[in-house]
């Protein structure tokens, strides 16, 4: 990812050591959790968005995980959904009981 030139030269949006060469993904995670921010969350929460809206051939290629495994990812995203329409849509159910 760069950014416009600057002196004539594109920059890294985020540099890393030495500044002409990008940062490292392990890098990126341990500025994350610095922050609060857990990666697996963000990573789980992005792939099911991406499910809800891609076939997981796409997912697969794009994210670079075996198609299998983009399959379970759409199975459970869809399967998450079903339930969760099945109970909103359920005039016999009732709301959770408060503890």
């Amino acid at each position: 990812m760069l950014r416009p030139p600057q002196d004539g030269r594109p920059t890294y949006l985020l540099p890393g050591v030495p500044a002409q060469r990008p940062i490292t993904a392990q890098r990126i995670v341990n500025k994350l959790r610095k922050h609060g921010l857990e990666v697996i969350s963000a990573r789980n929460t992005a792939m099911l968005e991406a499910v809800a809206d891609l076939p997981p051939i796409v997912i697969s290629d794009l994210f670079g995980v075996s198609a299998g495994s983009a399959h379970r990812w759409a199975r459970f995203a869809q399967d998450s959904w079903t339930d969760y329409l099945a109970a909103c849509t359920n005039d016999d159910a009732k709301p959770p009981e408060r503890s």
